[in-house]
């Protein structure tokens, strides 16, 4: 199961490795962890990819961040 699960997140390491910093926030509260790879990060569009994690874009397109919902399940 682990497995399956990592699998789904092989498509941001590339942002990982790109990006000079990375900053993430865990709300324990909401269960939702939140990576961003630039700063400030004020998305110009949002694209839910599947029922756990939004992909959050800046004018051009760039990808700024991402957001994983139900964080500790996933």
């Amino acid at each position: 199961m682990a497995i399956i699960e990592l699998e789904k997140f092989k498509g941001i390491i590339p942002l990982l490795l790109k990006s000079k910093d990375v900053w993430t926030h865990y709300d324990e509260e909401a269960d939702v962890l939140y990576v961003h790879f630039e700063k400030p990060n004020e998305a110009a569009d949002t694209e839910l990819i599947d029922t756990n994690t939004i992909v959050r874009y800046d004018e051009s397109g760039k990808i700024i961040g991402v957001t994983f919902l139900n964080a500790s399940k996933v």
